[in-house]
């Protein structure tokens, strides 16, 4: 079984289960960011003229968004970000493509007609000091480019996994049909 299949899984943070029958869906048209963001770095991004493609994106239910870009916890921690949400792609450019960096970070990931690459790593927190990781996903359409990252304090297996699924529930709508 791919770390990509979908699950029923426990949530380490709240310790419930939670199927992806009962999660929530996320729809982009909410949002109050409307615009795409661009980059030619992946490290510095500016907010662009392109309006991107409406998308939807499953969460489990104990997640609360914000309405911008942060999901938390039930219990108020922060466990994911649309980071920065939707790129517009220059001609030629990909998931971390044009990085001034020699090697691409990460490893190459494909979930259903999207391609691009699953990245982890350490940060430390400013205000704590502590060591935090992320879990952060970019997917490609040729077009656009959508990127979330997750946060965890410790790596967790069955959370990765969970991330996973609401990766692998994204999807762009085309602008003729509802879902």
């Amino acid at each position: 079984m791919t770390a990509l299949a979908v699950l029923a899984l426990a949530s380490p943070y709240s310790g419930a289960q939670s199927a992806t029958s009962d999660w929530l869906e996320l729809d982009s048209s909410a949002l109050r960011q409307k615009m795409a963001w661009e980059t030619a770095d992946w490290n510095d991004f500016s907010l662009g003229e392109t309006a991107y493609p409406k998308f939807l994106l499953k969460y489990p239910a104990d997640w609360k968004f914000n309405g911008y870009s942060v999901f938390d916890t039930s219990a108020g921690v922060k466990v994911a970000e649309l980071a920065p949400g939707v790129v517009k792609l220059a001609p030629g450019q990909d998931c971390y493509s044009n990085m001034d960096s020699k090697k691409v970070p990460g490893r190459a990931i494909r979930i259903g007609k999207f391609h691009g690459r699953k990245v982890v790593g350490e940060f430390e927190d400013d205000y704590s000091g502590s060591t935090w990781h992320h879990v952060s996903y970019c997917l490609s359409d040729g077009k656009y480019a959508f990127l979330v990252s997750f946060t965890l304090k410790y790596r967790s297996a069955s959370l990765e996994r969970q991330f996973a699924q609401v990766v692998s529930s994204f999807r762009f709508v085309p602008k003729d049909t509802d879902k």
